[in-house]
């Protein structure tokens, strides 16, 4: 006598198997809508909401690019230029050389003796290239940091021009893409690109969802990292409890 022992989740052919496999799909449909829905209506309600970023440099753009620029707008312009130059996403061949050439052109446009905090950039830049041969760790780190520091306090004696404190992390930032060329000069194409990219990376997608806090987290952060992997073992519970029950209801034993 041939016997078949072909089994077919999709194509049951016992009551036990049937019941399974409305329970897998159950499950799984469940799991689906939690995953995916909510992605979905993340998409369906979020709107682009630009960084107070984008919003300031906005404001004096047009000032900074004219003859009635303040130093307050060039302070503006120059800050929202060293908050983006950091963003990891930024196109580091065709965007950061452009954003890099503005920071120093406006920095040196806030500064009124260019050459003698030239010089000064100039022998920090010196110092920084010397770090690689030094072998010792411990003088590595004790000169790493005098050179810091002195870059912040260099920063920090033009607080009036550039309105940057000495431990504001701009100013870790400022020092580390200034040139000692003081004569940068920004042009036409250069100037028309950068409120394009600065918009590319200062507006996001937000919404009640991404800006409500849940035990400390952004709710959808919480929901993506912690609630699924909550609710996947939830499921996977429900699921060998009821295999349980049917085990018992079928008189199947293991």
């Amino acid at each position: 006598m041939e016997k078949d022992y072909n089994i077919s989740f999709f194509k049951p052919k016992n009551e036990f198997s049937k019941k399974n496999r409305n329970l897998v799909f159950m499950l799984v449909m469940i799991w689906a809508i939690a995953v995916f829905g909510f992605q979905i209506l993340l998409k369906v309600i979020e709107k682009p909401v630009p960084e107070k970023t984008l919003t300031e440099f906005n404001s004096v753009i047009a000032n900074v690019y004219s003859s009635t620029a303040s130093n307050f707008d060039k302070q503006v312009y120059l800050k929202s230029m060293i908050n983006l130059v950091n963003k990891n996403t930024i196109n580091k061949v065709t965007e950061k050389p452009i954003i890099i050439k503005a920071i120093n052109w406006a920095f040196y446009s806030l500064i009124e003796d260019k050459n003698a905090v030239s010089s000064k950039i100039y022998e920090l830049e010196k110092r920084k290239e010397t770090l690689s041969e030094i072998s010792n760790f411990d003088e590595y780190k004790e000169e790493k940091i005098l050179i810091n520091n002195q870059a912040k306090d260099l920063i920090y004696s033009y607080k009036s021009d550039l309105s940057i404190e000495r431990n504001d992390i701009r100013a870790e930032i400022l020092f580390s893409v200034l040139s000692s060329n003081n004569s940068v000069v920004l042009s036409n194409q250069e100037r028309e690109l950068l409120p394009t990219i600065i918009t590319k990376y200062m507006v996001h997608n937000r919404s009640v969802l991404t800006d409500t806090s849940f035990l400390g987290f952004p709710f959808h952060y919480f929901y993506t990292a912690v609630f699924l992997l909550i609710l996947f073992v939830g499921l996977c519970y429900i699921y060998a409890r009821q295999i349980e029950k049917m085990n018992k209801q079928f008189g199947i034993v293991e």
